[in-house]
């Protein structure tokens, strides 16, 4: 018995076997589908991007056009009036549907506007106090070419819309390029040229998302769609922008994808179907339903009479059938947990993300307001910088409406300084004003306020002198000429309580009276202590760890408070990511460095735990460009997945428990009438044709089984009688079949003629007859000239049909009864010409190789432009020391020499054949 338990043990692990390959190439089959379907979806998507990405370019370039055209119309005439400029205007407004607006500007100064209506707050405009704006005409007049600007949120609607700005210049004078007079702004529609592009549609198959914003190229900021979108596997098409520059266009199939979720199912389901087919199949081949390879045995190999019982047989069933489902569905699930849980991590760092993006850009759009809004006030005369107490109060006035500012400040032409201040430091957050004017020989004077936004009492003077045209606030905005971000610097206040002991980064402007005269710089500036503050409040309840750092690594704030410089004597250094306090900062520092993508993300080890590391780059307008990154602890999402694998391992072990305990009931309810039927059965066995009593079953098809026993008595009698005749017309078929088989042996399946084991039959007889009657044998040796390439380039099925078009030539020119042709192998055939000499077969030889020539079956890479052969022949009057080989291996011979000498020729062989060497007869 420990033999049969062996064996049976064989059987269970086949079954078991077979189940898991099912499952797994099931799944390998799935997956290849799933691939091959995502690489169709790019295809499609790609050639849909590559017309809408043309069209764009088309589109783009025409505006451009119309827009040079228009300033090419302006100078050289110097009086450029509005009755001159609208009918130009209206001409470009007409020849494009989406054009919304065509302004001029004189300097940086809109002045002209068509149409106007809904225009109107484009009019009286200073791009200088727009750095989003200035960034184009920047560019623009650096080219001194048009250029496309945005998309951007437009001054007058709020919606996204694309700039093609043309600058205008004076003539040029004693070869020396013309000075700038203006511009020519077209702003079109963006999602208007998306519509006419065909990419705007609800229904497209594709999610879309675009980035390049100022024609920046593939690695620029996203400014429609989803971001996210380039962090993931996408298919993407350059759209090239008049006089330079690209966007980007991104997409992925959408997720809803109904037709190959069905066909997945549907390999599922098969592979399922044919997996449990083959688990039932080797279990009656293994005797398990009493009939199969082991004649009623549980295995071919088992001792005759060795069975399973039904109950064993009934439990291992279901078993076979639960372990694999228990095994793949928790598998699948589990790991289906891991990718949600993966998605849900990302995603929730994609949301804090970006929620920290929108944020921190919304935060330093308020300097920008603040400059912009005191350049304006100076501009049109409403700056009081004539009555510095005035003026304080208006900065405190300003700085109480934004509570992470530090400072509202201007330093005037002659260095003085104003300016109203949060302290960033200390408890005391009450309002300050601080000035350092020329009369107290520019020593900086810091007061508290009353809630009128009156100086009250003196809290401290600063050491040494502060002249703010030393600044790099004053420095920046002088440099630049108009509103523009100046580097992070060190506060220079020096106050009594150190209050103001921390760095700053913020906007600063030239100001100038409604005369156009210089008289001073506006700033607004925040404590990097504070925007520290900032990231730690965006970042409360989410474990989260956010900083901001510029592109050379050196850090600006983040939510850990970790120092972010340094003192060295009296000179401030910054300090770098890879350099913090902090371990999670330092270890984000090398992904990110290693990284040149403007956002992506990173896996952390870091001690016992993993972390998740998303980062995000932009670009202030007319400033620097930051990085914020955002690290996540993954400990929490991860404990979700593995408490899903804990719950699939308890409902595994729940249905097991509970299957065995059906099972055992459900096979005992079974088996007691089959052991019944058992029991008959084997009484019929021994020739006892008397019915059987047993008892009633429940089981219809148990009770059929009894109540045929007894015609099953009578039927073996008569079977028996007529058995012998049955056996005797049985083996004559049988012989007949044999014979017919013996015949289809001997022949190829393809060609129809015969194959290589009737062709050295018949070399044998046929040299032994020669060798009897002295008579001469020549073999014939024949190849198809470059099958190979033949069969490459139209294809197998047409190879097929050439052998078969070469086996029928050479068979109608083989007649002869004494002769055969055969296919020796592949692309080569052979033809045994009895009682002819050498000059015979070679005559035979010419006429194959011009029947096979003369089909003309096409060939376009032979030289002869259509299907040749070689042929080698050789002869001899065989000799009893020589054996056949030797002559097959001549006329091989004389094939090599006939491919080799250009093909579509016979050599023959000459001479008499020598015998093989030894081990080649």
């Amino acid at each position: 018995m420990p033999g049969f338990r062996h064996l049976e043990a064989k059987v269970w692990a086949s079954v078991v076997l077979a189940l898991c390959l099912g499952a797994a190439l099931t799944v390998a089959i799935a997956q290849y589908d799933r691939r091959l379907g995502e690489r169709s979806q790019s295809s499609r998507i790609e050639v849909r991007l590559q017309a809408a990405a043309f069209e764009l370019e088309r589109t783009l370039s025409a505006l451009a056009q119309l827009n040079h055209d228009v300033a090419a119309t302006l100078l050289p005439e110097r009086a450029i009036t509005t009755a001159k400029l609208r009918p130009l205007a209206e001409k470009l407004v007409n020849d494009h549907r989406r054009i919304i607006d065509v302004a001029v500007s004189h300097g940086l100064e809109v002045v002209f506007v068509h149409p106007v209506e809904g225009n109107e707050a484009v009019l009286g405009m200073h791009f200088d106090t727009r750095p989003e704006q200035m960034e184009g005409v920047r560019r623009a007049i650096e080219r001194r070419d048009t250029v496309i600007a945005g998309p951007l949120p437009l001054v007058q609607n709020g919606r996204p819309g694309v700039i093609v700005r043309t600058p205008v210049f004076h003539p040029a004078t004693d070869g020396e390029p013309g000075a700038f007079w203006g511009m020519v702004s077209t702003v079109v529609e963006f999602e208007g040229l998306l519509e006419d592009a065909g990419l705007s549609s609800a229904d497209l198959p594709f999610t879309l998302a675009i980035r390049g914003r100022e024609g920046s190229g593939a690695q620029g900021p996203p400014f429609h769609g989803d971001a996210a979108l380039f962090r993931g596997t996408h298919v993407a098409v350059d759209v090239a922008l008049p006089a330079g520059g690209r966007w980007r266009l991104g997409a992925t199939p959408r997720a809803d994808d109904s037709e190959a979720a069905a066909r997945i199912a549907r390999i599922y389901t098969a592979g399922a179907a044919i997996s449990l087919a083959l688990a039932l199949l080797l279990l009656y081949r293994g005797g398990a339903f009493g009939s199969g390879g082991g004649a009623g045995r549980l295995h071919p190999f088992l001792p005759a009479g060795v069975r399973i019982g039904i109950r064993a047989f009934l439990i291992g069933v279901s078993l076979l059938v639960l372990l694999p489902i228990l095994a793949i569905g928790g598998w699948v699930s589990y790991r289906n947990a891991q990718q949600s849980t993966e998605r849900f991590s990302q995603a929730l760092a994609r949301e804090i993300g970006d929620r920290l993006h929108d944020r921190v850009a919304a935060f330093f759009e308020v300097p920008r307001h603040f400059v912009a809004f005191n350049v304006e006030q100076a501009r049109a005369g409403l700056l009081p910088y004539e009555k510095p107490e005035d003026l304080m109060r208006g900065f405190l006035s300003q700085i109480r409406q934004q509570p992470l500012l530090t400072f509202v400040s201007m330093g005037t032409a002659d260095g003085q300084y104003y300016a109203a201040s949060r302290p960033p430091h200390g408890a005391d957050k009450a309002l300050r004003m601080l000035h350092s004017r020329a009369a107290d020989d520019y020593v900086m004077h810091i007061f508290r306020t009353d809630q009128t936004g009156r100086s009250t009492s003196l809290m401290s003077t600063g050491k040494g002198r502060f002249d703010a045209r030393r600044r790099p606030w004053f420095e920046a905005a002088l440099d630049s000429g108009s509103l523009a971000w100046y580097p992070a610097y060190r506060y220079a206040i020096n106050d009594a309580e150190g209050a103001y002991d921390t760095m700053g980064i913020g906007m600063s402007a030239p100001l100038f009276d409604p005369h156009g005269s210089f008289i001073g710089v506006a700033t607004a500036d925040v404590a990097l202590s504070q925007l520290s503050e900032f990231l730690r409040e965006l970042t409360a309840g989410t474990q989260a760890t956010a900083f901001i750092a510029e592109t050379n690594g050196l850090m600006l704030a983040n939510s850990a408070l970790a120092p972010i410089y340094r003192l060295d004597g009296e000179e401030a250094v910054r300090i770098p990511l890879a350099e913090s306090d902090s371990p999670l900062i330092r270890a984000a520092a090398r992904p990110l460095a290693a990284s040149a993508q403007p956002e992506g993300s990173a896996s952390l080890p870091l001690g016992n735990g993993n972390f998740l590391f998303e980062w995000h780059r932009f670009t202030l307008a007319q400033g620097p460009t930051l990085t914020i990154g955002l690290i996540l602890p993954t400990a929490h999402f991860e404990a979700m997945a593995s408490d899903t694998l804990r719950n699939i391992l308890y409902l595994a072990l729940a249905v097991m428990i509970l299957s065995l305990m059906i099972g055992l009931f459900v096979s005992d309810w079974v088996a007691r009438p089959l052991r019944s039927l058992s029991r008959a059965s084997s009484r019929l066995a021994r020739g006892d044709w008397q019915p059987a009593s047993h008892e009633p079953s429940p089981i219809r098809e148990v009770a059929a089984l009894f109540a045929t026993m007894d015609s099953m008595a009578a039927q073996l009698k008569r079977h028996t009688e007529t058995l012998e005749h049955k056996v005797r017309e049985r083996t004559e078929e049988l012989e007949a079949a044999n014979h017919k088989l013996a015949m289809l042996s001997l022949t190829d399946g393809l060609t129809g003629i015969s194959n290589r084991r009737h062709f050295d039959q018949m070399l044998h007889s046929e040299w032994a007859r020669a060798l009897r009657a002295a008579q001469p044998l020549a073999i014939l040796m024949i190849d198809i000239d470059l099958f190979k390439k033949y069969n490459d380039h139209y294809g197998h099925q047409a190879g097929d049909e050439c052998l078969i078009r070469v086996a029928h030539a050479i068979q109608s020119c083989v007649k002869r009864a004494g002769d055969l042709a055969a296919r020796y192998g592949g692309e080569e055939f052979a033809v045994i010409c009895a009682e002819s000499d050498l000059e015979k077969a070679t005559a035979l030889a010419s006429i194959l190789c011009h029947a096979v020539a003369a089909q003309a079956l096409p060939h376009m890479l032979s030289p002869h432009g259509r299907v040749t052969v070689s042929i080698g022949v050789a002869a001899a009057v065989p000799a009893p020391e020589v054996a056949p080989e030797t002559l097959l291996r001549r006329a091989d011979e004389a094939l090599y020499r006939a491919k080799a000498g250009g093909r579509n020729r016979v050599d023959a062989e000459t001479g008499n054949p020598q015998p093989l060497p030894a081990g080649r007869a």
